[in-house]
């Protein structure tokens, strides 16, 4: 009997446990094996359809997989490319902004060190701008690797 408390799927754990328990010291060894068999969660022979099922079934996730990647590439590409517009934007203004401190040097209004760090700026600006192109060329990559019209090995050479 199961203690008192357990609910139906406890009672069947707690039987099955005590009947493996009573199996091993009083049951002949033929006996216990059969025991043993009939009680074993796992198959020991998996049906053939279940595993039709799971390979169908892993297909269907691994396109799901291929379709979020594509997806999730698709918005990486939109994402750098309005990087890309904004990173422009910042150079044509830093560079409008260097050529001003420059006129305001020139004129005595500012100091070298303004002109100095307006071309830092600029430079800065500058390496963003490459960095957000070779970040937008990657993900067009990605997203033809990932759509499978591109194969990375071929590509490679």
């Amino acid at each position: 009997m199961a203690p008192h408390g357990l609910g139906v799927g406890g009672r069947e754990i707690y039987e099955r446990d005590r009947l493996r328990r009573g199996a091993l010291g009083l049951l002949p060894s033929a006996a216990h094996r059969e025991l043993e068999a009939r009680y074993d969660p796992r198959p020991a022979d998996p049906r053939p359809e279940r595993r039709r099922f799971r390979c169908a079934r892993q297909r269907g996730a691994d396109e799901a997989i291929a379709e979020d990647a594509v997806f999730r590439d698709w918005q990486q590409i939109r994402a750098d490319i309005e990087s890309a517009r904004s990173s422009r934007a910042q150079v044509t203004a830093t560079a409008l902004a260097a050529s001003l401190a420059e006129d305001r040097y020139e004129s005595g209004v500012a100091t070298q060190l303004d002109v100095l760090q307006a071309r830092q700026d600029a430079f800065s600006a500058d390496v963003a701008r490459i960095q957000a192109d070779a970040d937008l060329a990657y993900a067009r990559v990605a997203l033809r690797i990932d759509a499978g019209k591109l194969d990375a090995a071929k590509e490679m050479r």
